[in-house]
């Protein structure tokens, strides 16, 4: 959990609060610009809005699919697979596919969390049949021991996870540099407190560096984020087991987010589940700025939308939002108000029935309880796209 100091009631700092309250979001769907005929039209301005504050738009290449692994988990086979992202980028991942598949089947893009667990990506919402004391803690306290991509391939979906920018593979090697070395030594390899310090430099420090560089190169780190995530659409297409006409996508907390903007910003995603992410921009600056790291910034963003603006534009699509009463992250009261925005949203578009947002009894976790749910929702929407075929 971040620092929880309110720095706008400073003096010096009121001009912030002023930008923050001056927006009338003029690219909200609920801004009276807009009539309730307009969904089509809104979704594609506000999604060029989006597109051109995210200043990344790299050359296309080829797939370039590489399989270097593959191990039998009983109910499917996991591959691991490499595919390239844009020039000079290779995205590491796993692929779930269940067995005894008779025809192409429906598919999930799962989007890990960041937790401050930058040693592991991709691992972290997948089973292991010898994993690591760290991580099996982190999977037990995140999804009470049972990792969201392997449940799905349980259920029969084709499952995909990559790892993000700045962590598991992606992460920036530190025993190469001495600066960091010399903290990192001081701890047995792969020890909890050498996992521990690696994710406190990478976290602290490497983050930041790295984000201050996509923006001084012309980019920035949300922009490369949502261009991996669609790239891993392209995979799964690529893919003779999946059906493209059913791919889904779904996250806790970070993996919330870049649940939300995936399928905001491309309607190859059919439906989308959302856990512990949601929250209203003005309120997060306010009280909770060190919980939204700032490598998801979009400059220019909070001029014209809010976060639940962005996440409305999965509309019409089916869109489930999770959130727990005792998120100390994300605060129920900023959750709640985020949700209320995009439910009006679906009820101005008419499509309110495509939206279950849900509020539990819980911390910032995807729990067995709301894995039961999701999934079950899940289920509901991909025979629905099968029979609408």
């Amino acid at each position: 959990m971040g620092l929880n100091f309110n720095f706008l009631d400073d003096p010096n700092f009121q001009y912030i609060r002023s930008k923050l309250e001056s927006s009338p979001y003029h690219l909200s769907f609920l801004n009276e610009r807009f009539a309730v005929g307009d969904l089509d039209a809104w979704r594609s301005e506000a999604r060029q809005y989006i597109q051109e504050r995210l200043m990344f738009s790299p050359d296309p290449v080829p797939l370039n699919e590489e399989i270097v692994e593959e191990e039998d988990f009983g109910d499917y086979i996991r591959q691991k697979v490499y595919f390239d992202s844009f020039p000079g980028c290779r995205v590491p991942a796993y692929l779930l596919i269940p067995k005894n598949l008779q025809e192409p089947a429906p598919a999930m893009i799962v989007l890990h969390d960041h937790g401050g667990m930058l040693y592991w990506g991709k691992e972290k919402v997948v089973e292991h049949k010898d994993g690591h004391e760290v991580l099996e803690k982190f999977i037990d306290e995140c999804y009470d021991g049972k990792p969201p991509a392997s449940e799905l391939a349980k259920r029969g979906y084709v499952t995909l996870v990559i790892d993000c920018l700045f962590f598991g593979e992606r992460k920036l090697k530190l025993e190469a540099i001495p600066e960091f070395q010399e903290r990192l030594n001081q701890h047995e390899f792969e020890s909890p407190a050498y996992i521990r310090e690696y994710n406190n430099i990478e976290s602290r420090i490497v983050e930041g560096e790295v984000c201050k560089a996509l923006i001084y190169s012309g980019w920035t780190s949300a922009g490369l984020r949502i261009h991996d995530d669609r790239r891993s659409i392209d995979y799964l297409l690529s893919r003779p087991e999946v059906d493209p006409n059913r791919i889904g996508c779904i996250g806790l907390s970070m993996g919330g987010h870049r649940s939300a903007w995936l399928s905001a910003m491309d309607d190859r995603i059919k439906c989308a589940v959302v856990v512990c992410w949601m929250a209203l921009h003005q309120d997060m600056v306010e009280h909770r700025i060190s919980n939204i790291h700032w490598m998801w910034a979009v400059p220019g963003l909070h001029d014209a939308m809010d976060y639940p603006d962005v996440a409305a534009l999965s509309a019409p699509k089916p869109l489930m939002i999770i959130h727990g009463s005792r998120d100390r992250l994300f605060p129920h009261q900023t959750g709640e108000k985020a949700m209320k925005i995009i439910e009006q949203v679906y009820e101005k578009a008419g499509c309110r029935e495509q939206l279950l947002p849900k509020l539990y009894d819980s911390d910032h976790a995807f729990n067995l309880e709301m894995q039961a749910d999701a999934y079950t929702w899940l289920d509901e929407q991909m025979s629905k796209l099968k029979n609408n075929a």
